[in-house]
C-alpha cells in the first residue's frame, strides 16, 4: 500500500484529541504547534521511558506477537497516531499504551485507545474492542473494554473539530485543567505582571 502524505494535512493526531480530554488548553497549544520549553519531572520521566519504543520492532512474547511504534490511520475519521504497541493474540488485535505515571486509568487513556482501535479496525478490517494500559511503575497491565469509550471518543473528536473549524480560535474555549502534572501548568500559572 502506498500513502500520499499530502492527503493527511487535515488529519488530527490522536495524541492531541486525547490531550483534549485531559487538558483542553494543552491540546490547543499542541494543535497550534506552540512549543513548551518548560518541562516538568512527569514529562521527563515519560519521555525517557518512551525513548525505548522509538523504532518499529516485532517482538514475540508469551502473550502473542507485538508490533511496537506502529503508525495507525483512519481515513474515515481523518485521524492518525502511533501505537506504542499492538499485540496480535489469535485473531485479535489489541492496542497497548505504556504509561510511566501512576497506575490509574484516566478518561484520556480510554479515548486514546478507542481512537487507535478505530484506526486498527479500518486498517485490518477487524473489530477491536479491547485495549491495554501498561503501567511501568508497577509492571502491570490493565485491560480496558473500549465499547463505551468509542462513543465518547467520537463525540470528543467532533467537539474538537468544531472548535477549530473556523480557524478563529478563542483560547477561552480551551480551559486549563490546572493539574500540576500537565505540561502547560507552569505556562498558565505564570505570575501576572503589573504596571507601575
Amino acid at each position: 500500500m502506498h500513502w500520499n502524505f499530502a492527503l493527511f494535512e487535515d488529519y488530527l493526531p490522536i495524541k492531541t484529541v486525547a490531550e483534549y480530554a485531559y487538558c483542553p488548553r494543552a491540546a490547543i497549544y499542541m494543535y497550534l504547534n506552540w512549543e513548551n520549553d518548560l518541562r516538568n519531572v512527569f514529562l521527563y520521566e515519560g519521555e525517557m521511558y518512551h525513548k525505548r519504543f522509538q523504532k518499529l520492532l516485532v517482538k514475540h512474547r508469551v502473550t502473542g506477537k507485538q508490533l511496537r511504534n506502529f503508525l495507525v490511520v483512519s481515513r474515515k475519521l481523518k485521524i492518525y497516531g502511533i501505537c506504542d504497541s499492538i499485540e496480535e493474540k489469535g485473531d485479535e488485535l489489541i492496542p497497548i499504551e505504556y504509561k510511566s505515571g501512576y497506575p490509574e486509568v484516566e478518561n484520556y487513556h480510554k479515548i486514546q485507545l478507542a481512537l487507535q482501535a478505530f484506526c486498527l479496525s479500518e486498517m485490518f478490517n477487524k473489530e477491536v474492542n479491547f485495549g491495554i494500559i501498561y503501567f511501568r511503575k508497577i509492571h502491570r497491565r490493565k485491560i480496558i473494554d473500549l465499547t463505551s469509550s468509542k462513543d465518547a471518543a467520537l463525540k470528543l473528536l467532533e467537539e474538537f473539530r468544531k472548535k477549530i473549524a473556523s480557524g478563529n480560535i478563542d483560547l477561552r474555549d480551551f480551559p486549563s485543567c490546572g493539574k500540576r502534572g500537565c505540561s502547560y501548568f507552569s505556562v498558565d500559572n505564570l505570575p501576572q505582571c503589573t504596571q507601575h
